[in-house]
């Protein structure tokens, strides 16, 4: 959710017609001059803002005259104030009528799973945070206001009966405002009442951020999340994030005070919240809230970790994170070691201790490089998998290095028929979007380790169409594509379950043709930023329907050993180390998709595994409860337990307790709450995910929720990091009542996912001969060019002129020569519209035709009579200087003999009398740099004898050319290259020019053309 200014919030009032006092919005003192105020009126004048309390801290003045509110508006515009010991300017403030009410409510509304709370009080105004208990809530369901009920709250709610109608038409007006601006919550305090009419006299709107696409007129700014201006650091990561295609970045300064003062630096967003819990349990002070997720690019964490590594005096660096399921550990420590590398060299990380924690895709090459960072001198500290998540803040703040271990290698327990109608050996599953590609690989990789038939029956894309190859094993499955559906479903009516991978937009409408799809028992959706008010709406129609619904932002879901769906798992050694390939004791639901990989790792190491983990997505309203798949695993004979990772916000947590108390159940539930440390961080604060955040009755915090998990009989681990021995103390005492029976422990059917030849061919364990040979490598992580890679050839100051030496020659030039190169290619970019090259390109382009078409006509043209001659000249050139030096005459006899006219002697327009300034210049050039140019020296030789013949048969660039780059060792053959490389850049040129000036199609003149015809006559029989 966004905070909204109050003025730009009543802007969008007014839009619905609901009634708001006028006001003016003053950023500028010159503004004050030309506002103008009736001075029969009273005014009011509010800092603007995010300023929670503004009355209460004397940034809101009543009761003023025309002149006065101008005058305190110039007053408080600009000041500076201190909220929270964080120093704030007034740069906007608000001047808007005083209106006379004869009294004041409270009003709100807030977003919630089933529709949305109106909070109603006769009590308003300033203190209505002391008169709490005096709010009244009714919940308006899905489908709208039910007016009669409506009514009858109000009167409950001591509303005087003539008031009843007409603050229920205005409630209804505001709902409809409410949904229709995809608000999350709008508190009108006070709601003025004056006679019978009401007047929206302040106003607090949050709206989904999400939504934003769906509203042009959202053209202002949200407000950030606490009472004082984004910082510069938290303004550049919202940038960044902005610009990255796939994953995230976040940042939030906390400055707190004490010590030790912690930056962290976690991935994940379930992971990010615990890491922070654990700093301050153990009496850390988090200097900031971060996170990364989703596989974001190595240079957006390298930005991420240059803002975190430079946060003041710290202390310690935890650089944390899950068992990840897809994103490359790689990668994303290449940028944070990046980052780490900056802060060093700009002074920061001195004396600082970093903690490393992290698994997933590429784990030990991603471990092994941050352990390299010791040898640099770095004070760092590393850990795998086998430590537990939130350890290395104990070794960090409490010097713990010691922690408790698994007492066994648990075996797999006795298999029993499942019962969880969904995800499971039956699943026939069909995939929405082209993104869905991937993890239908990864679905693959299961079924190949299980030793199963694949499930995914095929793909939809509306942009394409055909088979998609999947590998299984050492197999290829062919996988066919469609563009709709239906299509889908008439080829393939088993298809029973769907996964959506598809973008926002599109994300509401084909959960919807999902769910009408009668087949569709099951539907999971991964996609993020879908508003809050289609998730809803999907999950109540889900609900309708007597189908689930998992989703959006839902990772996936795994049964061990039975059915994958996305790519929850991670990587095919994560399953393998997880024992994923069969089934274990415990079932697993978490918000948090990068913690699902944990909690199965946890599983497998401190009990006997996993039976079905479901990540249900970390979205503020997920169409499907943790009650939902409680249910289930109630009901399934092989779940025994159940891990539950919850978080702080909404009321899923509490409905999980509702339930086991409501009778004996025959599952154990075991419950982990992130957000303990919300109690001693600043208010306001985003967490990791969108339903992580407090209703307005304060209600849904972590220790609510423990508390009330407690009472209701379930296990609540104090952290994260109790949570690994209570999971083995459960499924001992199970193992102990008999409940659980240990059998033997299966081998996976295919222990070893076939390596592609690329791997093997790294580690040399196979040899294939190749097709060709090429000395530019380019199989790494950036090209590397007869040996030298180009990064470095960038970052030491060589130009192109060197890279086309080197690529030509296989050397770098010298200086001189590079300058040369230089020469040669601005000399000869362009040559005119005129010459053929040009004129086709022309043409071509005011055709229509694309560049890089238009660019390859006019390439054609290149030839013997158009630039083509270069590489002929420097051929006869170079003969001649071996075989007649010193005897012009006997060559040009054998030229004229064998050959015909010279290449490269002659032109058109030039002649001895009036020279070619670009052979002339780099003639000079040469001289001046002495260089050797043995073949050059013989053509001129060549041209002192032919312009005494005729004085236009001069040395012309392609035959000075042809011989300068001989002499420079380039090779004969690829010379005409040199020539292509300076005139395409003209031939763009030419491209642009006719698309700049909108040229239109070229046709040739008729008087241009020599009509060479006979007369016209009469055509004979046909015989």
């Amino acid at each position: 959710m966004a905070k909204v200014a109050e003025y730009f919030g009543k802007k969008l009032l007014r839009k619905y017609q609901i009634p708001v006092p006028a006001n003016w919005l003053v950023t500028e003192k010159a503004q004050l001059d030309e506002i103008e105020l009736n001075s029969n009126r009273e005014y009011v004048v509010k800092a603007h803002g995010n300023f929670k309390g503004r009355g209460k801290l004397g940034l809101v003045k009543v009761k003023l005259s025309a002149k006065d509110a101008v005058g305190e508006a110039k007053k408080m515009l600009f000041h500076q104030i201190n909220i929270n010991s964080h120093p704030v300017i007034i740069s906007e403030v608000l001047i808007e009528e005083m209106v006379s009410t004869q009294k004041e409510y409270y009003l709100a509304l807030q977003s919630v799973r089933e529709g949305t709370d109106v909070l109603f009080s006769v009590k308003g105004g300033i203190e209505i945070e002391e008169n709490w208990d005096s709010v009244n809530t009714i919940t308006i369901p899905i489908d709208g206001v039910n007016d009669s009920a409506l009514k009858q709250f109000l009167k409950k709610a001591s509303v005087p009966e003539k008031e009843i109608s007409n603050l229920s038409d205005f409630i209804k007006k505001l709902y409809e405002s409410f949904t229709g601006e995809d608000a999350t919550y709008l508190e009108i305090n006070p709601l003025g009442i004056i006679k019978d009419s009401f007047v929206g006299m302040d106003a607090v709107l949050m709206v989904d951020e999400d939504a934003q696409y769906k509203h042009s007129d959202w053209t202002f700014n949200f407000l950030s999340d606490f009472a004082r201006p984004l910082t510069d650091e938290e303004i550049h990561i919202k940038t960044v994030n902005s610009n990255l295609t796939k994953g995230t970045v976040k940042f939030t300064v906390l400055n707190l005070d004490g010590k030790p003062k912690v930056a962290i630096l976690p991935a994940g967003g379930g992971a990010s919240v615990f890491y922070t819990d654990a700093v301050v349990q153990l009496g850390g002070v988090p200097l900031n809230y971060t996170e990364y997720s989703g596989d974001p690019p190595a240079d957006a964490v390298f930005e991420l970790t240059k803002i975190v590594a430079a946060q003041p005096d710290i202390q310690h660096l935890i650089v944390g994170g899950a068992i990840a399921n897809f994103t490359d550990v790689k990668a994303t420590f290449t940028g944070i070691i990046k980052g780490l590398h900056w802060a060093r060299e700009q002074g920061h990380l001195n004396g600082v201790k970093i903690w490393v924690r992290r698994g997933g895709p590429n784990e030990m090459a991603g471990l092994d490089m941050m352990r390299a960072l010791r040898e640099e001198g770095f004070d760092i500290y590393v850990y795998d998998r086998n430590t537990p998540l939130t350890a290395i803040a104990n070794m960090a703040l409490d010097g713990k290095i010691e922690f408790q271990k698994p007492k066994a290698i648990y075996p797999a327990p006795l298999r029993r028929e499942r019962s969880l109608p969904f995800c499971n050996k039956t699943s026939k599953i069909m995939i929405y979007g082209a993104q869905g590609l991937n993890p239908a690989r990864r679905m693959a990789e299961f079924s190949y380790l299980s030793g199963m038939p694949y499930n995914v029956v095929c793909l939809v894309d509306p942009n394409a169409s055909g088979n998609e190859t999947i590998p299984y094993g050492a197999e290829t499955i062919l996988m066919p594509t469609y563009k709709t559906a239906q299509e889908a479903i008439d080829g393939h009516p088993e298809i029973n379950e769907a996964l959506i991978y598809v973008n926002r937009k599109a994300a509401y409408g084909t959960a919807i043709e999902a769910l009408n799809l009668p087949q569709i028992r099951f539907i999971s959706m991964i996609t993020e930023g879908v508003p809050e008010i289609d998730a809803k709406k999907l999950l109540h129609i889900a609900r309708n329907k007597g189908k689930i619904f998992n989703g959006p932002s839902a990772i996936g879901m795994f049964s061990a050993g039975e059915c994958r769906m996305g790519v929850a798992g991670g990587s095919y050694d994560n399953l393998i180390k997880s024992r994923l390939y069969r089934p274990g004791s415990f079932g697993v639901l978490t918000k948090s998709g990068g913690l699902l990989n944990e909690i199965m790792w946890m599983l497998s190491q401190w009990a006997d595994g996993t039976t079905t983990a479901i990540g249900i997505g970390g979205d503020s309203f997920p169409g499907s409860d943790y009650v939902t798949y409680l249910e289930f695993f109630e009901n399934d004979p092989q779940t025994h337990a159940v891990v539950i990772i919850g978080e702080m916000g909404g009321n899923l947590e509490e409905g999980v307790a509702e339930w086991y108390s409501a009778k004996q159940r025959r599952i154990k539930v075991i419950a982990a709450i992130a957000g303990i440390s919300q109690e001693k961080l600043p208010k306001g604060l985003k967490f990791g995910h969108a339903g992580a955040k407090l209703d307005a009755s304060g209600r849904g915090t972590t220790r609510y929720k423990m508390d009330l998990l407690k009472k209701a009989g379930i296990i609540v681990a104090p952290t994260f990091g109790d949570l690994g021995p209570i999971i083995e103390d459960v499924y001992l005492k199970l193992v102990k009542e008999g409940k659980i029976v240990q059998d033997v422990e299966p081998k996976p059917a295919n222990a070893e996912l076939p390596k592609p030849i690329e791997d093997l061919i790294k580690t040399k364990s196979v040899v294939i001969p190749s097709l060709f040979t090429c000395n530019t490598f380019n199989k790494g992580d950036e090209p590397v060019y007869y040996g030298y890679r180009a990064a470095d050839l960038v970052e030491k100051g060589y130009g192109i002129e060197h890279v086309i030496g080197l690529q030509l020659t296989g050397r770098l030039p010298s200086p001189a020569e590079a300058q040369l190169i230089k020469r040669l290619i601005i000399l000869t970019v362009d040559n005119g519209p005129c010459v053929s090259g040009a004129l086709a390109t022309i043409i071509a382009s005011c055709a229509g035709i694309p560049l890089a078409q238009s660019v390859a006509a006019g390439l054609i043209m290149i030839g013997p009579r158009f630039g083509g001659a270069v590489t002929d000249a420097a051929k006869y050139f170079e003969y001649g200087y071996k075989n007649y030096s010193g005897d012009v005459p006997a060559f040009l006899e054998y030229m004229k003999r064998e050959v015909g006219p010279v290449p490269g002697i002659g032109h058109r327009k030039f002649s001895k009398k009036s020279p070619d300034l670009r052979v002339q210049s780099t003639i000079q050039f040469i001289r001046k740099n002495e260089l050797n140019a043995p073949i050059l020296n013989f053509a001129l030789e060549i041209e002192k004898a032919t312009v005494a013949k005729k004085d236009n048969l001069i040395l012309n660039v392609d035959g000075m050319m042809g011989a300068v780059l001989r002499d420079l060792g380039f090779d004969i053959e690829g010379l005409n290259g040199f020539f292509i490389i300076a005139r395409t850049i003209g031939l763009c040129g030419h491209w642009v020019d006719q698309k700049k000036n909108n040229s239109r199609l070229l046709r040739l003149f008729e008087w241009l053309v020599h009509w060479g015809r006979k007369d016209v006559r009469d055509v004979p029989p046909l015989k």
